[in-house]
């Protein structure tokens, strides 16, 4: 069973950003549809939609004010209609393992909701739902089977354009322009896509479908001695070596065009600094890297004939790979270099950025029961919820700080859609915050400001004028609308504020508010 899906969004932002429109169709093993779902929601106060995205989704003003649902309230929806249909569900869309899907698990997260619901379970022992990209299904026949798209039109760079319109209209799937950039219409471009290739490459599909889950990336890595691997637009006659001891979800491969000897007896050490080595290209590394949950595209050598040369000695390949199949030592090595390789992060200050820093199993069950209430609730509720947090979790927030990241939350919900239920001086602080964070003049802020809206903008006005074919559609009164709503949005924030004193203004931080840290 299938869920494909398409999303809209305020930015192209993954962290601060929203929703504003998904469209979502059950279908079953043969693409038949079994229940769609489509759904809007308003703009919350604290996103600043980019000028980009909306003159690309053709949103308005008024579509973002007038919308029936709250943010909020649409991913209650999506939550609820994702978890009544039959799983487990392969979820599947256009660059949504490049997109969409992270993007989805964000507003998930930050609406408090199970963020990882594409790959969960309906109970402990049940399958596991998985991810499939269509995109990568039409990059994996265009490479290994020509001719069976058309795909004349360029990107721009020399390479035939992958874009989801170009696709469809070159072969035949009905997109209009005017309905590119519908949720639901770029849904079903994405099925008869799919469709479409399954029907002239049934090889090529089935491949793509058994990677859609890392059990099935395994099983191939596991009996496939001599591969070929598709990373962006290099191929590789590979062969397995091993996890990455820190990261499983991250394989190893040697690129067999290269000698493997020199590398067999090195150290750890030595084999972690040929990992991190930034002198050499990326493409260029003898050891590349599979990440196994984002289907990676990987053929057998039976299926490769398209991207093989015929003075590749295949011999030669079978032969470096048996070495490196016989050498249990340097597998172990290189499992260890690549988790030492493994770049190391800071801890993210932002709540929005919080997503990967999971709570204690020793709390989680208690907080998942918390969200689960709070999203159950009504907002007496939930007002009560949010107060007693604090207190609940206290010993726990010690331990682990970042785990206030859920009240806070639930405090900017409180805010877009229950300010009846706050303090007058709890509005205020709010209020204040979100001025002072939304017309912030330093443009390398993260989140998308009045200020760096409004440079985007003129930035389009200028390419624009030069002639860029990007914006050539874009009418002058696409522009003065899109001035008119930054300038709307900023008369609004100092209205909310003008009740605040001074002080609250220019001190309140957004940590007080609840509106980030």
């Amino acid at each position: 069973m299938f869920i494909f899906y398409d999303l809209e969004t305020s930015d192209l932002d993954k962290s601060y950003s929203q929703i504003l429109q998904i469209g979502m169709i059950f279908a079953d093993d043969d693409f038949n549809m079994m229940s769609s779902k489509d759904i809007r929601c308003k703009r919350e106060p604290w996103i600043i939609p980019s000028p980009g995205a909306l003159l690309t989704t053709g949103f308005t003003a008024d579509d973002m004010k007038n919308a029936p649902n709250s943010h909020f309230e649409l991913m209650q929806e999506v939550d609820r209609w994702i978890r009544s249909q039959n799983w487990p569900i392969t979820f599947v869309g256009y660059n949504n393992i490049g997109f969409d899907e992270e993007f989805l698990q964000n507003c998930l997260h930050q609406t408090l909701h199970e963020p990882f619901l594409t790959v969960g379970r309906k109970t402990a022992n049940d399958p596991a739902n998985n991810r499939a990209d269509v995109l990568t299904l039409v990059k994996t026949a265009h490479k290994y089977m020509p001719g069976v798209l058309k795909l004349e039109i360029d990107n721009g760079y020399g390479k035939p354009s992958m874009s989801l319109g170009n696709v469809a209209r070159q072969n035949g799937v009905e997109l209009s322009e005017d309905d590119a950039h519908e949720a639901i219409a770029d849904v079903k471009a994405t099925i008869a896509i799919a469709k479409l290739i399954r029907t002239a490459a049934p090889e090529i599909y089935d491949q793509w479908l058994k990677l859609a889950p890392k059990s099935g990336v395994d099983e191939f890595l596991s009996n496939e001695q001599v591969f070929t691997y598709q990373n962006y637009n290099n191929n590789y006659i590979a062969t397995s070596i091993t996890d990455n001891n820190k990261f499983k979800n991250e394989h190893v491969v040697f690129d067999l065009s290269q000698d493997p000897t020199e590398y067999l007896e090195m150290s750890v050490d030595e084999l972690t600094e040929v990992l991190k080595n930034k002198d050499i290209k990326k493409s260029d590394k003898p050891f590349q890297v599979v990440k196994k949950n984002k289907q990676p595209i990987l053929m057998p050598i039976s299926m490769s004939d398209a991207v093989i040369s015929e003075n590749v000695d295949m011999s030669l390949m079978e032969e470096r790979a048996n070495l490196i199949k016989a050498n249990k030592q340097f597998q172990n090595n290189i499992a260890q270099a690549a988790a030492n390789a493994l770049p190391v992060y800071d801890k993210a200050k932002d709540i929005e950025k919080q997503i990967y820093d999971f709570p204690p199993n020793k709390v989680k069950w208690a907080l998942n029961k918390w969200m689960k209430s709070f999203r159950e609730s009504d907002w007496d509720k939930r007002v009560e919820l949010i107060k007693e947090f604090d207190v609940k979790f206290k010993d726990d927030i010690k331990d682990s700080p970042s785990i206030k990241r859920f009240n806070q939350f639930a405090k900017r919900l409180m805010y877009s859609e229950a300010q009846n239920k706050m303090t007058d001086k709890g509005v205020q602080a709010f209020a204040g915050a979100l001025l002072s964070r939304l017309t912030n003049e330093d443009l390398d802020v993260p989140h998308m400001t009045l200020p760096k809206a409004r440079a985007q903008l003129e930035k389009i006005e200028e390419e624009r004028a030069s002639g860029t074919p990007r914006w050539q559609e874009v009418t002058d009164t696409q522009i003065r609308s899109l001035k008119l709503f930054y300038t709307s949005i900023e008369k609004e924030l100092n209205i909310a504020a003008k009740k605040s004193t001074p002080d609250i203004v220019q001190k309140t931080t957004t940590k007080k508010s609840g509106l980030n840290k």
